[in-house]
């Protein structure tokens, strides 16, 4: 498994994909890349 320290950094792509789907996952990269206090590469 992955640990905090293990990971660099957070990756989303902007499509293709439904809006909502891509917004909601956006959302949650976001979330995640604060918490942890690591970059958001999109």
């Amino acid at each position: 498994g992955l640990t905090r320290d293990s990971v660099d950094a957070i990756a989303v792509t902007q499509g293709p994909g439904l809006v909502g789907s891509l917004l909601v996952g956006l959302s949650a990269a976001k979330a995640l890349g604060y918490a942890l206090r690591k970059p958001l590469i999109a």
